[in-house]
């Protein structure tokens, strides 16, 4: 059983030109997002049990959670959130609210050695993979202490998804001191080839380290204080730091899923277009196209293996009726040569030589 820490920032204020999610989206639909991301984390790393007519099974193992909300003293949702507001600590700050990010720094520092996972992620960031620790924790065995495998964000909505952090021009990320490291790594995991690269935009929005691993962000001069090395404050509260520390990692764009975590709301797919309904029916028409095509091959496949089957068994039965007539025309030769006169003027000379072997 493990003990992991969670600390999220949480800002709310509603401002509805704001490019920002904790200020443009309604009060309600964001009092809910703060909640699925609260929740999600007790779901996908706590406690769970087997349910079912007549059983009830023990709480299965489980890992300790403690999940931390850094507020300012009036503009957040806590009140909001319904039953959530118990599955957190909730600790009020005197921060601005753009530099919440670095007094959530703080509070991983002040908690360094007494948990085994320590998790820092904005507020409207949901983790479903229950083996996302176990895929950081084999990415650093495999390609040693100083690489960080981050996570990809997505948003996905109506069949289509989406990777908003996509490659950043150099002077969004002038004053992010990276370390150098090899430009992109490969390895298997479980039989799956992967690969991995340097991303220019290594935001995610989240970070999750192990004990050592931040006490190596602890170390960090900029490591809770505000500063601004990826665009504002909010972004490097999230990325600057651990971009300075470690070799930051992100899968390649052919396994982006490998590690994930889901960006709640429609910010991005807002800017790249919703779907429309006509959208998502052409888009299920082409999935059923495909699967349709799958099936034909999938068919055409299990007819030649049928007809590859029929002509072994088609040169099986030449082969055979071949056999048959080389046996039917020897019988026809013994009968013929049996019946010839130099077989029947030698017969008496057989039938000594089978006395002769008979004696002997």
């Amino acid at each position: 059983m493990n003990r992991y820490l969670f600390v999220i920032p949480h800002y709310y204020t509603h401002v509805p030109d704001s490019d920002l999610g904790s200020q443009s989206e309604p009060r309600d639909e964001r009092a809910k997002i703060v909640a699925r991301t609260i929740t999600a984390i007790h779901e996908t790393f706590g406690r769970s049990m087997s349910v079912f007519p007549g059983y009830r099974s023990p709480d299965a193992p489980g890992h300790v959670i403690d999940v931390v909300l850094v507020t300012t003293r009036t503009d957040h949702l806590v009140a909001e959130i319904g039953e959530s507001a118990q599955l957190v600590h909730h600790l009020v700050v005197d921060e601005a609210p753009m530099d919440l990010g670095f007094a959530a720094h703080r509070v991983l520092a002040d908690a360094v050695g007494t948990y085994d996972r320590y998790g820092y992620l904005e507020d409207d960031l949901v983790v479903h993979d229950p083996l996302f620790f176990a895929k950081q924790e084999w990415f650093t065995a495999t390609f040693g202490a100083a690489s960080y495998l981050a996570p990809t964000r997505y948003e996905a909505s109506g069949g289509l998804k989406v990777h908003p952090d996509g490659p950043l021009p150099d002077s969004a990320t002038a004053n992010l001191r990276q370390p150098p490291g090899p430009d992109r790594l490969e390895g298997d995991w479980f039989g799956l080839h992967l690969g991995f690269e340097r991303p220019s935009n290594p935001h995610s929005g989240c970070f999750f380290v192990e004990d050592t691993g931040l006490e190596r962000l602890c170390a960090h001069p900029r490591f809770g204080v505000s500063h601004a090395s990826i665009e504002r404050t909010l972004e490097t509260a999230a990325s600057g730091p651990i971009a300075e520390t470690f070799c930051v990692y992100k899968a390649s764009p052919l396994c982006s899923d490998f590690l994930e975590v889901e960006h709640q709301g429609s910010r991005y797919l807002g800017q790249w277009g919703t779907p429309e309904p006509v959208h998502v029916v052409e888009a299920l028409r082409v999935a059923a196209e495909v699967r349709a095509d799958e099936a034909e091959a999938r068919a055409a496949a299990s007819e030649a293996r049928a007809n590859a089957a029929d002509a072994s068994a088609a040169a099986l039965a030449d082969t055979t009726a071949a056999a048959e007539a080389r046996a039917l025309t020897a019988e026809h030769l013994l009968v013929e040569t049996r019946a010839s006169r130099s077989w029947q003027l030698t017969a008496p000379l057989r039938r000594l030589a089978d006395l002769a072997r008979r004696i002997r």
